[in-house]
């Protein structure tokens, strides 16, 4: 009997020490899972970041290009505004002259 009662508790110690090791290594598989979804969550970030960065240095290249663009044209037109008014000031002298003149 106590051959029987001795077998039946070396059976549960194994099965006790399986079950801890099983334990032990679904943890460790459940940490390694973390880790990897950490790891590709971190890679995908990155690789995102990357993206949006080199999209928004093209937007910033067009940007710039554009305004070098309308700063020409805006530069362009009031240069002509100013030869214009020039040309209008010595109409409008020539014109006070004559008809202070012609008084």
């Amino acid at each position: 009997m106590d051959y029987v009662l001795k077998s039946i508790l070396d059976m549960d110690k194994i099965a006790r020490a399986k079950k801890q090791d099983a334990e032990k290594y679904r943890k460790e598989i459940y940490n390694n899972i973390e880790n990897e979804k950490n790891n590709i969550i971190k890679d995908e970030l990155a690789a995102a970041r990357n993206k949006v960065d080199t999209i928004g240095e093209g937007f910033k290249k067009g940007a710039d290009g554009r305004i070098k663009v309308i700063s020409k044209q805006y530069d362009e037109v009031v240069a002509g505004l100013y030869k214009k008014q020039q040309e209008n000031a010595k109409l409008w002298v020539d014109e006070l002259y004559d008809r202070v003149i012609k008084l």
